[in-house]
This record gives structure tokens, C-alpha cells and sequence, in this order.
């Protein structure tokens, strides 16, 4: 990751390299991703002090930041089902940033939101699936 753009902090890549670090910087990395989660949540428990545009628009501020999660934990894009993994992250962040909110037509917007929609949830679960399975193989191994 780090080498996109010469990007390169060996002070970071040093600590990415210690054990305990992996573990601390990945639950960082796992409480970023299921606080995302909160728009379903606070939506399927229908909490009512919670109205949907704060959600909304903490849930996009949370999600301009994902790269820098990413960059914190990892120094690469992986192999194998971690290279699907980080693919699929910046996946979901690019299909955020491109959001129907960018749309100006009416009509073209709302037509567009549900697949929109459809195709962020769909990364999002596929994306916890796999990070399920990562944590999965890092605590057998």
C-alpha cells in the first residue's frame, strides 16, 4: 500500500513488522469497520434519538478515512484472499466516494441509488465475510 505514490514511512513499516503491533493496529482497523455498520444497526433497532441524517453523515466522515486505516495496518496489499481482501476495501470506499449524491438529476439519482446502494451493502458484507475469515486464519495461526 505504502508504495503506491512513493509513499514510505519506515518508522510505520517497522512497527507493522512487530506482532503486537498487527494485533492492535487490526482491532483498530475491525472497530472502524463495524462502527460503519451503524446506519443497519441503529436502523434495525430503530434507537430514537438517533436520526438518520447524523448517522448519514458520520457514516460518510468515517468512510473518507478508510485508507488511512488500511495504511496504518498494513504495508501491503496482501496475497490471495488478502489481496481480495484489500480490493474489495477500496472497492467499497471508491462506490462511496462516487455516491448518488453526486448525481443532480432527480430522476437519474433515484434510479441510480438503489443499485448504488446494492452494490456498497453487497462489498461491505462480502468485506466482513472475508475479514471474519482473516481473523479466522491469524488466531489459528
Amino acid at each position: 500500500m505504502q508504495d503506491i505514490g512513493s509513499l514510505k514511512i519506515a518508522w510505520l513499516e517497522v512497527l507493522q513488522k512487530q506482532e503486537t503491533f498487527k494485533i492492535y493496529s487490526g482491532l483498530l482497523l475491525l472497530a472502524y469497520l463495524l462502527a460503519q455498520f451503524v446506519i443497519p444497526y441503529n436502523k434495525l433497532c430503530e434507537i430514537p434519538y438517533v436520526t438518520r441524517e447524523s448517522s448519514y453523515n458520520q457514516h460518510k466522515q468515517r468512510g473518507a478515512l478508510a485508507p488511512l486505516f488500511f495504511f496504518i495496518h498494513s504495508t501491503t496489499w496482501g496475497v490471495a484472499y488478502l489481496l481480495l481482501l484489500s480490493l474489495i476495501y477500496f472497492a467499497n470506499f471508491l462506490v462511496g466516494l462516487f455516491n448518488y449524491e453526486r448525481i443532480k438529476n432527480p430522476i437519474l439519482r433515484r434510479r441510480f441509488f438503489k443499485s448504488w446502494l446494492l452494490l456498497h451493502i453487497t462489498l461491505a458484507v462480502v468485506l466482513m465475510a472475508l475479514v471474519g475469515f482473516h481473523l479466522y486464519v491469524v488466531v489459528s495461526y
